[in-house]
C-alpha cells in the first residue's frame, strides 16, 4: 500500500528538478546575436541619416523634464519633513509632561510611582 503524500512529494520534487534543469540549460544571448543587433542599429542610422541633432534635442528635453521632477520632489520632501517633525514634537511633548508628573509626584495627589 502506497502513501499518497509520498507520491505527491516525489512528483513535486521531480517538477522542481525539471524547472531547475530548464533554468540551467537556458543560455545567455551569444556575442553573435548582440553584434547582429548592433549592426542593425548602425545600418538603420546610416539608411535614415544621422539624427544627432534630433537626438541631442530629445536628450536635452528629457534632462529638463527630469530636473523639473527632481525640483518638485525636493519641495515635497521638504514639506513632508517639516510636517513629520512638527507632528513628532506635538505628540512627544504631552508624553514627556505626563512622565514628568508621574515620576516627580511631589504632591499628595497619588501621582507618584511606588
Amino acid at each position: 500500500r502506497r502513501n499518497p503524500d509520498s507520491a505527491m512529494m516525489k512528483f513535486s520534487f521531480c517538477v522542481m528538478g525539471l524547472a531547475a534543469l530548464a533554468g540551467a540549460l537556458t543560455a545567455p544571448p551569444s556575442s553573435r546575436a548582440v553584434s547582429v543587433e548592433r549592426g542593425r542599429t548602425a545600418v538603420r542610422m546610416h539608411i535614415f541619416g544621422n539624427n544627432k541633432k534630433k537626438e541631442e534635442e530629445e536628450r536635452l528635453k528629457a534632462e529638463a523634464e527630469q530636473e523639473a521632477l527632481n525640483a518638485k520632489w525636493a519641495k515635497e520632501s521638504q514639506n513632508e519633513l517639516a510636517f513629520m517633525s512638527l507632528f513628532g514634537l506635538g505628540t512627544a511633548l504631552p508624553v514627556i509632561y505626563l512622565l514628568y508628573i508621574a515620576l516627580t509626584g511631589e504632591g499628595g495627589g497619588g501621582a507618584g510611582v511606588y
